[in-house]
């Protein structure tokens, strides 16, 4: 089963951060998880929400600023806005990523800079937007990618949407795993990847029905 670190070890340090990739490395993990944006000028950061306000000593909207105005501003932790080329550096030879693409439209950069920095063995794609799901799997077909489903969302669904979009994974939360998902993703051919689980008893749960891999902001508890 795949050790999965939520957006680093984020529930170490901030998230999205270099501190965070850094800690998650140090605890062993298998894939580290991060999310993109697209700047002004069309570069790919490492950000989670629209706007900076959560988790930075700033404001305003990411696709309102340029890379260079972004490179100015402190996050919380102190460290600095990281582009998806540097996110890539932190973790080659180190460990897998997987790149949770929030945007539609920046698809093909994102293919880009795996391909650049020789990564796309080690790479997973994944996204809550069916199109976006299905437009990396056309582009590199080479590339994994997963099609992630919120909360509570119907289990009856998310294979028939996997299936249709062409995907290798399905990335539900966890309130919404049961053993006959697993079984039924398994059978078409489909590995389930756990987000939003985190104390030691919703893991372990998790563990005992099969899931193939847990992203979670403890990845030392898996």
């Amino acid at each position: 089963m795949l050790k999965i670190a939520h957006r680093g070890a984020s529930g170490h340090a901030l998230e999205n951060t270099k501190e965070a990739f850094e800690k998650a490395i140090y605890l062993d993990t298998e894939i580290v998880e991060f999310d993109v944006r697209e700047t002004k000028d069309k570069k790919i950061v490492v950000f989670h929400d629209d706007r900076l306000e959560r988790t930075t000593n700033s404001k305003g909207k990411i696709k309102n600023l340029t890379l260079r105005q972004l490179k100015k501003i402190t996050q919380k932790n102190g460290d600095f806005i990281l582009t998806l080329t540097e996110a890539l550096k932190i973790l080659k030879n180190k460990c897998g990523c997987k790149i949770d693409i929030k945007e539609r439209g920046i698809e093909e950069k994102v293919n880009k800079a795996v391909k650049r920095n020789a990564m796309e063995k080690q790479t997973i794609v994944t996204t809550e937007y069916f199109s976006v799901a299905r437009k990396i799997k056309k582009i590199n077909p080479r590339l994994k990618v997963s099609l992630g489903f919120k909360e509570n969302f119907p289990t009856e669904k998310m294979v028939s949407l996997a299936r249709r979009a062409g995907v290798d994974i399905i990335s539900p939360h966890f309130s919404s795993v049961n053993k006959k998902l697993i079984e039924e993703a398994h059978k078409n051919g489909l590995l389930v990847d756990v987000w939003g689980a985190n104390s030691e008893k919703e893991i372990n749960q998790l563990k005992s029905i099969g899931v193939d891999a847990i992203t979670t902001d403890y990845p030392e508890r898996i």
